[in-house]
Order: C-alpha cells, then structure tokens, then sequence
C-alpha cells in the first residue's frame, strides 16, 4: 500500500513539474520582464471620483520620473488576475449573434499601456491625451474580435455598440 501510494505520489510530481516547465513557454501577449505591476484602490482614496483621473495620471507621471522606468500605464483589469469586466455589445450589421457570443471582456487603459506591455499594434493605433472623456470615443480590439465581428476586414472606423442592460 505504501509502495502504490509512493508511486502516486511521485507520478502526480512528475506531472506537476512538467505542467509548470511547460507554463514557461506560453505565449502571453504581453512581455512580463520586466515589468512591475502596483495595484491601488481608488475608492479609498479621499480624493472626490470627478478628480481621480488627474491623480491616477499625477502617480503615472512620478512612476515615469523613477530612475530606470521606461514607460507607464494605467490599467483597470491586470492581466492574468482572473478578475473581468465585460459588456454587451449589439450585433454588427449582417451577423445575429446570441447574447452570450456578444459579450465581450473590457479593460479601460490609459496611454502608453500597450507600448509598457510591449504589445504590438497590427493596425490603428494607440491610446493618446486626447482620448479623454467628452472626446470622441476610441476602442482597441484584438484580432479574435475582428475576425468575429467583422469577418476579418479591416475595423478601423467601424463602430462597436455597447448594450445598457438592466441593472
């Protein structure tokens, strides 16, 4: 019994060293090295909700005035935490997709995020000052949502709707 039991055992740690080598070489979309990640709450923060974006963007700028620091972005949603935000958008012209194809993972990021993320671009652009509220709004999708939506055609100046729904 404790032979079989051993033999479990060391199998099960064999498995489990090759799933975590294996983890190693799996593409992220994204460069994790080096880059630091620091998580805040803003709702903590005594600072009035209308003024927290010249806040996050005061933090943003002090992290760029580190020694060493490349670039720095904002972010609502870390990669690769688990935690989401989505929404629903309507069916582009000529597709009648289910609600549950229509929904989408969101994540609001400030300018700079896709260069600190060493994200390239395929087509469009970044994030700028201008993107700002009150001006025109501007979306990033990734191929996956192109190729859904859009049937591989190029997206830019396409319009995305999103869906109020109840509550």
């Amino acid at each position: 019994l404790q032979v079989a039991l051993s033999l479990v055992l060391v199998v099960g740690a064999g498995l489990f060293v090759r799933t975590l080598t294996s983890l190693n070489h799996v593409r992220l979309g994204f460069n994790p090295d080096p880059l630091l990640i620091v998580e805040m709450n803003g709702k903590r923060s005594s600072v009035a909700a209308e003024n927290r974006p010249e806040l996050w963007e005061r933090m943003r700028q002090a992290a760029l005035a580190v020694p060493g620091v490349q670039s720095a972005a904002l972010e609502n949603v870390t990669p690769l935490t688990f935690s989401g935000w989505n929404t629903l958008i309507e069916n582009p012209p000529g597709l009648s997709l289910g609600e549950d194809q229509r929904l989408v993972n969101v994540n609001a990021v400030s300018r700079d995020w896709f260069a600190t993320q060493s994200i390239q671009f395929v087509a469009g652009r970044e994030f700028t000052d201008e993107d700002r509220k009150g001006a025109p709004h501007a979306v990033v999708v990734n191929e996956t949502l192109v190729k859904k939506y859009f049937g591989g055609a190029n997206a830019i100046g396409k319009t995305i709707r999103e869906i109020t729904r109840p509550g």
